[in-house]
């Protein structure tokens, strides 16, 4: 059902569209959402265009290296370091998620699940992300919750 309601949030214009999946996700298992971010990130990334494409797939890459070796060491000096680069809704969404996994790893997980929410919500209002709508978010959770999805 939470497809399905995300499916018309997002046709309706809500901004908080992605709560319903971020929810089934982190409730099946903490960190699931952050899992599901970065694959909908990674996936997006493959396929856009711009110059600095290939440095923020590096980027998202890289924190989710960290998810799996728990290192924090820098990831709140590179969340800043990208949000500053450029303050456009890629680079804010990449830089949520370094914040996001600090937060997760920290245990602090009511701030994670509100700055993971704001990643996913960062990277949908990318025009780019906007015009393939919610193919990519949708893929990615149906992989997910059906077991099929390359991430942990």
């Amino acid at each position: 059902m939470s497809l399905q309601e995300a499916t018309a949030a997002y046709e309706a214009g809500d901004l908080y569209w992605p709560i319903t999946l971020l929810n089934e996700l982190e409730d099946a298992r903490q960190g699931r959402g952050f899992d599901w971010v970065v694959s909908c990130a990674v996936m997006f990334l493959e396929r856009a265009d711009g110059e600095d494409r290939r440095s923020l797939l590096q980027w998202v890459q890289d924190v989710a290296a960290a998810k799996e070796s728990r290192n924090l060491a820098g990831l709140r000096e590179k969340s800043l370091e990208i949000w500053h680069l450029q303050r456009d809704q890629r680079h804010t969404a990449v830089s949520h998620l370094y914040a996001a996994l600090l937060d997760f790893l920290e245990g602090n997980y009511r701030e994670y699940r509100k700055t993971i929410f704001y990643a996913i919500s960062a990277l949908s209002r990318d025009p780019a992300f906007s015009q393939a709508g919610l193919s990519i978010p949708e893929e990615v959770f149906v992989k997910m919750r059906t077991g099929t999805s390359p991430m942990p």
